[in-house]
């Protein structure tokens, strides 16, 4: 199987945090087991490990938190169709947010 995301980054200066956010979008189609989304050490920042009929569940970066969630000991969340997941880091040199998105699951 195959997912389809959408991505986007917000970052934000911690130093100048008049100036506007950057924000970058993109698709990205993964496969089972496949990481993608490089972090600003160039670790994966996500690998799509296997889904369902409606949901993917995908393992994210220990460098990262899950916005409005408890933060739990596994790495792991189960994104739903058409559900946005919100993933901070307050330890790079900016702030930044990911958003990721699962527009839809494709059969190979």
């Amino acid at each position: 199987m195959k997912a389809v995301f959408d991505l986007k980054e917000v970052s934000q200066s911690w130093s100048k945090p008049t100036e506007p956010k950057r924000i970058t979008a993109k698709e990205v189609i993964a496969e089972e087991g496949e990481q993608f989304d490089l972090t600003e050490k160039s670790e994966p920042m996500f690998r799509f490990l296997r889904c369902n009929s409606d949901k993917a569940l995908i393992e994210y970066n220990r460098a990262y938190t899950l916005k409005g969630y408890e933060q739990p000991l596994s790495r792991t969340i189960w994104i739903e169709l058409k559900q946005t997941v919100e993933f901070s880091s307050l330890w790079n040199s900016n702030g930044l947010t990911k958003k990721l998105t699962l527009k839809k699951l494709e059969s190979e």
